[in-house]
């Protein structure tokens, strides 16, 4: 792919889109981007952004819909048309549905926002050219991973299938086909001429109030897939080309968790059940998590108790009073190992990654020096991300800058601080049940 192509699926922000601020405030000791690749060895193919696979469905419905466009773009030179069809989609859903009706929508907020200052979708008002954003970017590694788009955002080998089934649960039969006289090929017909036009146009060209908009609303309601269609969905999400995905999938769907269990009771409930490859999977996740949710919550309780410090300033000094440090650092020495150990089992240059990563914080070291290593490690991440720490050097320690001042720690360091798609598992099959 040349520099160029590949610029063209990059996101970029609309006049809806607020400035992102701060220093990468999610991730201040650097230890996500090793989580994120445990993840896609327990879940390839999802995200924790994901929640609802009927939106890979409207992706699918928008690759036929585009298809006499393919290779056509707006204005800016880089809006496509699954995105034309995606502004069409979300401003017809979000003007004839209720919220309610509405949940799990990508790119809702920005359409109602539009819409309340009485203006379209378009290039500047949503995000042009997303690959990341709204539902065709956010599905869109699900959508690959299964065959429903190919990387140039055509259909793919397993779009047919779902997207009949959606004709026949929705009464829009001949859509695929684009039989003559069908209210599928009608639907089809028109969608594609508003893909078209709205391309031309650079927004939203589409009578707002049309019978395409209402056919729409009917046939995309967020849940309101059909029985063939879940059947389909759930094929894809249960495939045994993934086997951890597969093993896993299989041992949810035979005892499903309770709607608001935490993913690190969820893994430890599917442990005991679990075997070779699955069961070295999940208990790595389970040590990383173990690990890093200590290191950086205990970076995140030293922010918090710095701001109530007389002026500010924390001491690192054996006179500071920092019990909650001296236990993680005395902790930390047997999850560090564990960590690298785990890790290193399912894959051994990740293994390597872990161990470059919490070395310094093995060993138990004396309050004062484990409280400057959780600086270096902030001090490296940040000048990594080209970013500021979170904190300014003062004569006697250091203060907590005002953007990072209001630090939430949870009580306790069982919960896990990255997602490792378990929870995108269950929702999945929840959905298509």
């Amino acid at each position: 792919m040349t520099p160029s192509a590949y610029a063209t699926q990059l996101p970029r922000l609309s006049k809806y889109d607020p400035e992102v601020l701060g220093e990468g405030s999610l991730d201040p000791m650097g230890v996500a981007a090793i989580a994120d690749r445990i993840a896609d060895l327990l879940a390839p193919g999802l995200r924790a952004r994901m929640s609802h696979p009927r939106f890979v469905t409207h992706s699918a419905i928008g690759a036929f819909a585009g298809m006499e466009h393919r290779g056509t773009v707006a204005v800016d030179h880089a809006t496509t048309p699954d995105i034309a069809f995606e502004w069409i989609t979300v401003e017809a859903l979000v003007r004839r549905l209720k919220d309610g009706d509405l949940v799990g929508l990508p790119g809702s907020q920005k359409a109602r926002r539009a819409m309340r200052a009485n203006e379209r979708l378009s290039l500047g008002r949503y995000l042009r050219g997303p690959r990341v954003f709204g539902f065709t970017g956010v599905y869109r590694p699900f959508s690959l991973d299964s065959g429903v788009l190919e990387t140039d955002g055509s259909p793919g080998r397993s779009a047919e299938e779902l997207v009949l089934a959606w004709e026949a649960d929705q009464d829009m039969s001949g859509f695929l086909a684009e039989a003559s006289g069908s209210a599928g090929a009608q639907l089809r017909q028109e969608a594609s001429k508003y893909i078209g036009a709205s391309l031309q146009a650079g927004e939203c060209n589409f009578p707002q109030w049309g019978w395409m908009a209402q056919q729409f609303a009917r046939t995309l309601t967020p849940g309101g897939a059909g029985r063939r269609e879940r059947a389909v969905l759930s094929r894809l999400i249960n495939s045994d080309r993934h086997e951890a995905r597969h093993v896993i999938a299989s041992l949810l769907s035979a005892e499903p968790p309770p709607r608001e269990m935490p993913e690190h009771k969820i893994a430890g409930r599917l442990l005991p059940k679990s075997h070779g490859r699955v069961r070295d999977l999940l208990t790595a996740a389970i040590a990383y998590e173990r690990c890093t949710a200590l290191l950086t919550n205990t970076f995140r309780r030293l922010l918090r108790h710095g701001v109530v410090q007389a002026q500010g300033v924390i001491r690192n000094s054996p006179t500071e009073q920092l019990s909650f440090a001296d236990r993680a650092s005395q902790d930390l020495h047997g999850l560090v190992d564990e960590a690298v150990t785990r890790v290193g089992a399912i894959d051994q240059r990740l293994g390597a990654e872990v161990e470059t990563a919490l070395a310094a914080f093995r060993g138990g070291r004396r309050t004062p020096d484990f409280v400057q290593e959780l600086l270096n490690r902030h001090s490296a991440v940040q000048a990594e991300k080209g970013r500021r720490m979170w904190v300014e050097e003062v004569r006697d320690g250091f203060v907590v800058r005002p953007l990072y001042r209001d630090q939430r720690v949870p009580d306790d360091d069982t919960t896990w601080i990255h997602p490792m798609r378990l929870r995108t598992i269950t929702d999945f099959l929840r959905a298509t049940g």
